[in-house]
């Protein structure tokens, strides 16, 4: 698990290991051994939960899976947090199949070669070891369906990304795909020569955290792909899925980036069933249809004209638009009033959400210079997400 904050989860592994003696082995990266998470840890390890800490150099544990009895799989986008079920858009799958379980066992167990259990327990730290509370199973986005076939492929590797992107070219109808994270040029690229056909459909859905990509987003809806962003605050469109063709489903923990196919540990799991096709589908659907989606819409940049300013200015000077040579160096003509000047213009609606993504973009991009008035500019990651020091240095002049 990639994230594991969840009370309910925590105090289910430690009653199914302290009470009913089950095994319980729980893998997770070294971010949740943080001072900030690591109690967590510590009621689990005094249940008796065996716990792991997988290193990856470069990369993370990125798993979202459960394997219960050798039977059962539990898979998809959703870490184990209250903000996963409570808030964000994720999807959560549990498999019946004693293939795929010995599959994603075997991928666990090669996890052990290197490490031990975690062995701190916490000297105060005393786990809630009673049965929690299960509430009644409720039949919203419950379903059952039979599969096909089914694959998964583990990363780090590319395999699984190299036959998803075969399956999006050589589509007949459509593709649909809600997805965090879609930066990875192989599967970029096949949405646009697909999306490039008339006669193939493709449906894009992302996270506002895609804004902060605008020439992806750009480029796919150039093609002809209907793109969409979600943009509720305090939540994620957290997907990792894609259907095609009305048959082929495609999920896991997997981003569409070039760290999960290359750094990580992911699952990429493909699953032949029309049925959990027209299931994903609908899901889909459902999502465009929230007041807190938007189309992606490419704006074409204006050209802004200026009218040279009726004071006369000493050489060097100015007061409107940018040296013809270099950076501006002269920044006390700011202190003098500015006359006023007609000019055209553009405007665009940023919504909150939005803003940071443009913000970034601009500043990535300078070229001459960037004057900054702020009352307040956190030094590190503050409440902005993502971190303030994300922003690249620009060969332009920063005052």
């Amino acid at each position: 698990m990639f994230q594991f904050t969840n009370e309910k989860m925590v105090q289910a592994l430690c009653f199914l290991s302290a009470e009913s003696q089950l095994p319980v082995r729980v893998f997770v990266g070294p971010e949740l051994s943080s001072p900030a998470l690591v109690n967590i840890l510590h009621q689990l390890a005094r249940s008796g939960v065996q716990i792991f800490i997988t290193r990856i150099p470069n990369g993370k544990l990125h798993l979202k899976c459960a394997v219960i009895d050798d039977n059962i799989v539990l898979t998809g986008a959703a870490n184990w947090t209250r903000q996963a079920f409570d808030t964000n858009i994720e999807d959560v799958l549990c498999i019946d199949s004693s293939e795929l379980a010995a599959r994603y066992r075997q991928r666990l167990n090669e996890l052990l070669i290197n490490d031990g259990p975690w062995t701190e327990h916490g000297s105060e730290i005393y786990p809630r070891t009673t049965r929690p509370e299960s509430p009644p199973l409720s039949a919203t986005g419950v379903f059952h369906c039979p599969v096909k076939q089914a694959a998964v492929f583990f990363s780090p590797a590319n395999e699984g990304a190299a036959i998803l992107r075969e399956q999006i070219l050589s589509a007949t109808s459509r593709v649909d795909v809600a997805m965090y994270l879609l930066t990875y040029p192989p599967l970029c690229d096949a949405l646009r020569e697909k999306a490039a056909q008339s006669n193939v459909a493709i449906r894009i859905l992302v996270d506002s955290e895609m804004l902060a990509s605008p020439d992806i987003l750009r480029s796919l809806a150039s093609a002809g792909a209907s793109v969409f962003w979600w943009g509720r605050k305090q939540s994620l469109l957290h997907l990792k899925a894609a259907v095609i063709d009305h048959h082929s489903v495609w999920t896991g923990s997997a981003n569409w980036d070039a760290s999960a196919f290359t750094l990580n540990i992911e699952d990429l799991l493909w699953l032949e069933s029309p049925q959990l096709a027209t299931t994903y589908l609908r899901f889909f659907d459902w999502i465009e249809q929230q007041p807190d989606i938007q189309p992606f819409q490419v704006l074409e940049p204006a050209a802004v004209p200026l009218t040279p300013p009726e004071t006369v200015l000493k050489p060097g000077e100015y007061f409107t638009g940018l040296p013809p040579t270099g950076p501006r160096t002269n920044w006390t003509i700011i202190r003098k009033p500015f006359p006023a000047f007609q000019t055209t213009a553009s405007v665009q609606y940023l919504a909150d959400e939005a803003y940071f993504p443009v913000l970034l973009n601009l500043v990535n991009n300078a070229r001459q210079s960037i004057l900054i008035s702020m009352y307040v500019m956190p030094a590190g990651p503050g409440r902005l997400r993502p971190p303030a020091d994300r922003a690249s240095r620009s060969p332009c002049q920063c005052r």
